[in-house]
C-alpha cells in the first residue's frame, strides 16, 4: 500500500491511461519546454529560434486539452479555462524566475517547484469547479456509487 496514496479508496489508487497522457501532455506542453527554453538561450531544441508568445500559445492549448483529459467525464468543458491558465502559469512562471534572478543554472527540484506554483492557480480553479458545478450524479457513478433518480409522476 502506498503512503500518499492511503487516504484513497481502492478504487481511486491508480491513475487511468487517460490520465497518465494528461500528465505527460501537460509536463511536456509547460514545465519542460520552458526549461528547453531556458537551456538553450532562448531557442528550442528541435524547432530553433521560436517567439515566446508562440511557446505560451503551445503551453496553454497543452494545459486546455490536458486537463479535460484528466477530468473525463466529471467536467471537460469545465477544465479547458484552468488547464489554459495552469499551462500559462507553468510556463510563464518559469520563464519570468530565469529571466528576473538571470539564473545560469538550476537544479530539477527548482524546476518542478517553480512548474508546480505556476500551475497552481489553474488546478485549485479546475477543482473549484468541478467539485462545485460539475454534475454530481457523474461523480457518483464514476466512484462506483448506486446513483437513484426520482422521477415524479
Amino acid at each position: 500500500m502506498s503512503a500518499p496514496l492511503s487516504f484513497l479508496p481502492a478504487k481511486r489508487r491508480r491513475l487511468s491511461a487517460r490520465q497518465i497522457i494528461a500528465i505527460v501532455l501537460f509536463t511536456f506542453s509547460g514545465p519542460v519546454l520552458a526549461l528547453d527554453y531556458w537551456q538553450n538561450g532562448g531557442t528550442i531544441t528541435l524547432l530553433g529560434a521560436v517567439p515566446v508568445p508562440f511557446l505560451f500559445t503551445i503551453a496553454c492549448i497543452g494545459g486546455a486539452i490536458s486537463f479535460p483529459l484528466y477530468v473525463g467525464s466529471r467536467g471537460p468543458l469545465l477544465a479547458i479555462v484552468p488547464g489554459a491558465l495552469a499551462g500559462f502559469g507553468a510556463f510563464g512562471l518559469h520563464l519570468l524566475y530565469t529571466t528576473w534572478a538571470q539564473r545560469d543554472a538550476m537544479n530539477t527540484g527548482e524546476s518542478v517547484l517553480l512548474a508546480g506554483l505556476g500551475a497552481s492557480p489553474g488546478i485549485l480553479a479546475c477543482w473549484a469547479l468541478i467539485k462545485f458545478l460539475a454534475p454530481n450524479d457523474k461523480i457518483k457513478h464514476e466512484r462506483g456509487q448506486a446513483v437513484e433518480k426520482f422521477h415524479s409522476p
